[in-house]
């Protein structure tokens, strides 16, 4: 089966997005655990980052990098 140049086109771009979401997702866990470095509380880091509470515990706790 051959793709056509749409299709390439297509699939860069949905590969584009999904490796700018993972960027932005790193960015949101490194500012989540400087924040809580500093000794803010999850709720806070919440609202900061966008993530949601129970990310945010986790990453406190270590379970997510």
């Amino acid at each position: 089966m051959l793709f056509s140049e749409f299709d390439l086109d297509l699939a860069l771009v949905v590969s584009f997005e999904d490796g700018v979401e993972k960027g932005v997702e790193k960015g949101k866990v490194a500012i989540a655990k400087t924040a809580l470095s500093m000794g803010l509380s999850i709720k806070d880091v919440s609202i900061i980052t966008g993530l949601n509470e129970k990310a945010v515990f986790e990453i406190k706790n270590g379970f997510l990098n």
